[in-house]
């Protein structure tokens, strides 16, 4: 059982990492793209309302069998890590100012 759980703590850790890296690169991308919606006029609420149709063609699937209760609340804290780290990365892209936005254009 001991085994059990570092296995869970440790892909638990994995999947924190490697969903903060992606949604870091997503955003890093798009930063300056997302800066100059906000620039011109945009509010906060219209911004966050991209991320979701940013990855929504990511498809994958298994085939695991558990009891339900086991993907509900999988899902619950993966839901919950996201919004976490999502809130995270929005407060670094709100340090953007309009003006070194514009004059950062190329």
């Amino acid at each position: 059982m001991p085994m059990v759980f570092t296995i869970s703590f440790a892909s638990a850790a994995i999947l924190c990492v490697v969903m903060y890296l992606m949604m870091k690169v997503m955003i890093d991308r798009s930063a300056y793209n997302i800066s100059l919606i906000k620039v011109f006029g945009y509010k906060k609420k219209e911004v966050k309302k991209l991320f979701p149709f940013m990855i929504s063609n990511v498809t994958c699937g298994l085939n695991i069998k558990a009891p339900i209760l086991f993907f509900v609340i999988a899902y619950l804290i993966i839901i919950g890590l996201y919004f976490i780290i999502n809130t995270i990365l929005v407060r670094r892209l709100n340090k953007f100012t309009p003006a070194e936005v514009l004059k950062n254009r190329e």
